[in-house]
């Protein structure tokens, strides 16, 4: 049967697949050391419809940890779309009595036993036809189930096409297999020797752009996808995409929800939408944020990490109870990495710093070289006093990748919060020469309050909360203004628009607690902060949005 044969045979099938991209997105389970890498190169072959292979990387995974049913479950589509029905439909059978409450992997089994069905009656009535049996092409695939701790890279090309003589592959392929090969080096040259020849060649540029990602290269990596995007409109899908995740290891939220909605506006994919929102969420628009995981889900209800996202937005709306919930759910049904990421960042906000620290090395067990985590392992550090440590953190990062400005704000802060304001400054410096972040502004507050220059001080930390707006930016400034001469009325008001735009929550029990002692200690009718007299909220949040 050849290749164009089965996909026109697994139409409906593929009905079901959500879009994927490279394995940057992808989460993978802990268990054994080789399976994120064997995860993320069985996504890779996914994403690039080279099926067979995908299988092969994605099989590995399931041997070494049979319980990951992310890996399965894209294994099922990979041996389904490669040929290999029978031994889909066995893995699809695993996941359906797993998970005997899901509708999804029921009809999966379903569909994929009347396409096994449907071949075998049509290989029957091409024997009857021709009177002899016909030998089915395998495309080539995972086959065997047997165990294995080392990793095995498929031996054939496992490009799809029909049998037929192999052709000579173009200059611009041979490149994309020293990519695949990880030989950098060699695939840059040819990559430049091919746009030296043809400057418009937009596929050349995208896939400079793919050596220059994974090589921690962002700067160039953006420039190149840009490029590649204007070259080569019809196919600029992943250009954006990638394109919008070089900004956000950059800590450029701004241009990375641009590059993103450009991705997004040219085709729905679950995962470009999913960055998006997580932007969004870093840059404080929450409802939009919310609108996204929520249509997400709608459209692909096996996509968890979108419900981690909401429960995100539930920490940052300061529902913290409610979030937790919804963090310690994800990781029961075993969607770690990203839950357990999210369950620290709530840790952290209730004081729970060694407890955090243990969620985030979790998070980083399922996916080591995850940037994120990792920024989030060294701020826990540094509020936990380990600024040597959270400093040596976040320094590695930046060997790796040296315009990663998350990791220059923590080293920054570390600084800022030793009193080391020399450093801190000059750290602020190079930040800033990468663009306007509010972190920024905060930790140039800390450092003017650390200098006596409370005016400053005061100018910055406003600022701050200016372009976050959030409830946990507004109870920083809040303790803020507590910290300063004559602040005690302004951390009030702060304190009572906390109690009324976020009744419930954690921020505002807190609010409460501390405005309740400050007025206790501005009794003395003498206190220029005596007279205060709240009213009504003043809702201090950018545009008197309530969230």
């Amino acid at each position: 049967m050849s290749y164009l044969k089965q996909q026109r045979s697994l139409r409906n099938l593929k009905k079901l697949i959500p879009g994927l991209l490279l394995g940057i997105c992808c989460t993978a389970y802990a268990g054994n050391e080789l399976i994120p890498q064997l995860m993320g190169e069985g996504m890779k072959n996914y994403s690039e419809k080279k099926y067979a292979a995908a299988s092969d990387y994605l099989g590995q995974v399931v041997d070494m940890d049979p319980d990951h049913s992310q890996a399965r479950y894209y294994l099922i589509y990979s041996l389904a779309l490669s040929g290999n029905n029978e031994l889909a439909l066995k893995h699809a059978e695993i996941l359906a009595k797993k998970f005997p409450n899901d509708p999804q992997y029921k009809n999966i089994v379903k569909q994929i036993k009347e396409e096994v069905e449907k071949q075998s009656i049509k290989i029957k009535k091409n024997e009857a036809a021709s009177g002899k049996i016909k030998k089915e092409v395998m495309i080539g695939g995972y086959k065997s189930m047997d165990k294995t701790y080392e990793m095995q890279k498929p031996k054939v090309d496992y490009t799809p096409r029909d049998i037929t003589p192999e052709r000579p592959l173009t200059d611009l392929e041979k490149a994309v297999v020293k990519i695949d090969e990880e030989d950098y080096a060699a695939a840059e040259s040819m990559l430049k020797a091919i746009i030296k020849k043809d400057s418009n060649n937009g596929e050349a540029y995208h896939n400079l752009g793919v050596v220059k990602m994974s090589q921690s290269n962002y700067k160039d990596a953006i420039k190149n996808f840009e490029k590649a995007a204007k070259l080569n409109k019809s196919n600029s899908f992943q250009s954006y995409f990638l394109m919008g995740n070089c900004y956000r290891y950059l800590g450029d939220n701004n241009n990375a929800e641009k590059a993103l909605k450009s991705a997004c506006d040219i085709k729905y994919d679950d995962f470009a939408q999913f960055n998006l929102g997580e932007v969004k969420v870093t840059l404080g628009k929450y409802k939009e944020a919310e609108k996204i995981y929520k249509d997400i889900i709608a459209k692909s209800p096996n996509f968890s990490d979108a419900s981690v996202g909401l429960a995100q937005i539930k920490m940052e709306q300061g529902n913290l109870e409610e979030a937790m919930n919804m963090v310690n759910s994800a990781i029961s049904k075993g969607n770690k990495g990203e839950a357990n990421y999210v369950k620290a960042l709530l840790l952290m906000e209730n004081k729970m710093s060694n407890e955090a620290l243990e969620e985030v090395e979790e998070a980083i067990s399922v996916s080591p070289a995850n940037v994120k985590y990792r920024v989030a392992k060294a701020k826990i550090l540094i509020k936990m006093f380990e600024y040597s440590r959270g400093i040596d953190e976040a320094s590695s990062i930046l060997r790796s990748s040296p315009d990663c400005v998350p990791a220059m704000l923590v080293i920054a802060e570390a600084f800022a919060s030793t009193s080391a304001t020399n450093e801190a400054t000059a750290q602020i410096e190079e930040v800033e020469k990468r663009g306007d972040f509010a972190d920024t502004h905060r930790i140039k507050g800390i450092i003017a309050k650390a200098e006596g220059k409370e005016d400053v001080a005061k100018s910055e930390y406003e600022k701050y909360f200016s372009l976050t707006g959030t409830p946990s930016a507004e109870y920083e400034i809040a303790e803020f203004y507590e910290g300063v001469e004559n602040g005690n009325s302004k951390a009030m008001q702060y304190y009572q628009d906390i109690i009324q735009s976020y009744p419930g929550t954690l921020y505002a029990i807190k609010a409460n607690e501390a405005l309740e002692n400050l007025k206790a200690s501005s009794d003395d009718s003498s206190s220029p902060d005596a007279a205060y007299n709240p009213g009504p909220s003043n809702n201090y949040r950018p545009g008197n949005e309530k969230f």
